[in-house]
């Protein structure tokens, strides 16, 4: 039941990362089970980012700016989603002059956790 779940909820999941034909993020995903639960679990998906690169917060302040990850969960019976997606990461905070902003991004590596109960 949990493989089907999280193949199921991976099918669910938009995300892109892509550049020219260039792959300089990769992603992951994990279902774990929260300590001293039987029913809730965190998803994790997991981007692991090249050397240069970033990948930028889902809350960013203008919409004018780069485009924010973003994830689309739908619903499926027996599922519940619970909160907000929660970054993860080794952030850098500040303001990018290519965009005239202030931006949250991150290098190396990102965890996205969504709470969920089955």
């Amino acid at each position: 039941m949990k493989s089907l779940f999280v193949g199921a909820l991976m099918l669910l999941v938009s995300f892109a990362a892509q550049a020219q034909d260039l792959d300089p993020v990769s992603w992951t995903y994990e279902l774990r089970p929260l300590k001293g639960s039987t029913d809730v679990y965190e998803l994790v998906v997991t981007a692991k980012i090249q050397k240069g690169w970033y990948v930028y917060s889902q809350n960013l302040e203008s919409e004018e700016g780069p485009v924010p990850t973003s994830f689309g969960f739908e619903s499926l019976e027996g599922v519940e989603y619970m909160g907000y997606v929660e970054e993860r990461g080794k952030k850098i905070e500040g303001f990018d002059k290519v965009f005239s902003m202030n931006l949250v991004k991150y290098a190396e590596k990102i965890e996205y956790v969504q709470i969920v109960r089955i």
